[in-house]
């Protein structure tokens, strides 16, 4: 019996350390460290916590023009001109995850304005907005999955008009994967063998 006991904990302790390893790997996703005295206002800086800002800096908004999607601050890259910002991330090599962020036209801002891109690496960028902004904030979301190499350096930067009008960005995150619908399967199966072996145990 110890023998099988031992065969359920192998079986399930990754799959539950998979479970348990969705907590952001991002610094500072939210752009929540950052202190704007009150709210309708706005700052830019160089770098803040977790992020290195482009050449005309990193815009944070303490919902300004626009609420917040998580938190009350979110991030617009075209400052005094279109910039960027990156962030490394300690992902594993070998290792499946998921990239997660939420985007947002500016409000009342044309699609030649509007604009936002992101990377992995650096070379490939991807384009996830360039319309036009309606009365309030429609934050949409983008995941997607990758297998890391090590450790990932996310890119975003501004791709509209350079006119200091441009789409916002909020709750950024990286987490582990979820399991495939297989591998979610096999950790119930473990968790059971485990149940039923020490029900069993109590009984004898």
């Amino acid at each position: 019996m110890r023998t099988m006991l031992l065969s359920a904990l192998l079986l399930a302790t990754p799959l539950l350390s998979q479970a348990d390893s969705a907590s952001n790997l991002v610094v500072n996703g939210s752009f929540e460290s950052v202190v704007i005295n009150s709210s309708n206002r706005w700052d830019i800086f160089s770098n803040i916590s977790g992020w290195t800002g482009g050449s005309a800096g990193i815009e944070v908004r303490n919902n300004a023009v626009g609420l917040a999607r998580d938190g009350v601050n979110f991030v617009e890259l075209d400052t005094t001109a279109n910039s960027s910002m990156f962030q490394t991330v300690a992902t594993q090599a070998g290792q499946r995850y998921t990239l997660s962020f939420f985007y947002a036209d500016r409000i009342g801002n044309g699609q030649a304005s509007n604009g936002l891109d992101w990377s992995l690496d650096g070379s490939h960028w991807n384009a996830v907005s360039s319309g036009t902004g309606g009365n309030s904030h429609d934050w949409k979301q983008l995941q997607f999955d990758f297998n890391a190499t090590g450790a990932t350096t996310l890119y975003f930067r501004a791709s509209g008009s350079s006119d200091r009008l441009g789409t916002s960005l909020d709750q950024v995150s990286i987490t582990t994967a979820v399991p495939e619908p297989q591998s979610a399967a096999l950790l119930l199966g473990g968790l059971a063998a485990l149940s039923f072996l020490a029900r069993r145990r109590r009984l004898n």
